[in-house]
């Protein structure tokens, strides 16, 4: 399946063609390890090759502006379908919790923490998501795509007259 192209991923006509998140980390090498061999996210080497800088990347994502009655600030937050399951199948990785699930009006919410004491937010939204909107848009195409890859021409197209 073809994905559309840049410029029509309703991002501002690609100003803004993706995100790069930041963790500062006082061990930036074990959590570069626990990024990839306990969440097996996909990398690349920045300089230096496997044992040096990697970039992951990120699975797909949303953004929320929430009122505030403090300072104005940046939450980081990674979404899962099950979080029963995802705390589950991370601990048998290795990966320790903050503490068990809460239980909040929008989702179940816990905290990942990382080798270096870091923490990631992890939870199941209860509310309608992007993401899942804009995968729902891509799986209708794809099956448009499969159902008409065979053709030379669409069904009823005035150029189908063979």
């Amino acid at each position: 399946m073809a994905l559309p192209p840049r410029d029509d991923r309703g991002y501002g006509g690609a100003v803004i063609t993706g995100a790069h998140v930041l963790l500062y980390s006082n061990d930036a090498q074990a959590d570069r390890a626990f990024l990839r061999d306990v969440l097996g996210w996909p990398h690349v080497p920045a300089a230096g090759g496997e044992d040096s800088w990697l970039i992951f990347r990120l699975p797909p994502s949303e953004m929320a502006a929430h009122p505030t009655e403090h300072d104005p600030s940046i939450a980081l937050y990674f979404m899962c379908d099950d979080l029963t399951d995802a705390v589950n199948q991370l601990s048998a990785r290795g990966a320790v919790f903050e503490g068990p699930p809460e239980d909040k009006d929008w989702g179940l919410v816990t905290s990942l923490v990382l080798p270096s004491g870091a923490r990631m937010g992890l939870y199941e939204p209860r509310h309608d998501t992007a993401v899942a909107a804009y995968d729902d848009v891509r799986r209708h195409v794809g099956e448009l795509a499969d159902r008409f890859a065979g053709y030379e021409s669409l069904p009823g197209d005035e150029h189908d007259h063979a």
